[in-house]
């Protein structure tokens, strides 16, 4: 995992500055030095955090959406695990028996 530039209270800093409507996406870009694909991902990141209060924006559809997307994502996850430890399991019975 590589080391961020960024702290994540300076993101909730750079967030909280746009949400308050003080400045713009593109004001924090260009004053902090980063893109707005970055700050998007700081917010779909902080998004579900509570305390960041960012979930206001997103209606309950968007929200189950992206909830319905996580749950898929981690299902794909668990079957690939399943899969690789059934594997891992015949490989280890297999040599075991020589």
């Amino acid at each position: 995992m590589t080391q961020s530039r960024f702290a994540d209270d300076f993101k909730l800093q750079v967030l909280s500055e746009v949400r308050s409507g003080r400045k713009s996406v593109s004001q924090v870009c260009r004053e902090y030095g980063f893109t707005d694909q970055t700050f998007y991902n700081w917010r779909n990141r902080f998004s579900d955090l509570p305390d960041a209060g960012f979930t206001a924006g997103f209606s309950a559809d968007d929200e189950l959406q992206r909830l319905k997307r996580e749950n898929d994502r981690l299902k794909l996850m668990v079957g690939d695990l399943s899969l690789q430890l059934h594997q891992l399991q015949q490989a280890l019975m297999v040599t075991h028996r020589k």
